[in-house]
């Protein structure tokens, strides 16, 4: 992965897969844009999956999704009280 710099060089930089901010990210995804839970479940989604991040084995369900979704509802709300 590279990054640049304030002063425009190029670095590289290791990294390293999160399953948890994966679904986390995907799950925003999904809110943001008012995707269906089935989403998930897209060949194209799977295809793009596979390609950016192979070593991401546990790919989320339609059910794990709205799961996240709730307890991501939950922990707003809570945020907001």
């Amino acid at each position: 992965m590279k990054r640049i710099n304030n002063k425009g060089e190029a670095r590289l930089k290791s990294w390293v897969l999160n399953p948890h901010e994966a679904r986390v990210t995907i799950t925003k995804i999904i809110i943001i844009d008012e995707l269906t839970f089935r989403f998930v479940k897209n060949v194209r989604f799977r295809l793009m999956m596979s390609v950016c991040c192979p070593t991401y084995i546990d790919k989320p369900s339609r059910i794990t999704i709205a799961r996240d979704i709730y307890h991501l509802h939950v922990d707003e709300r809570v945020k907001l009280k």
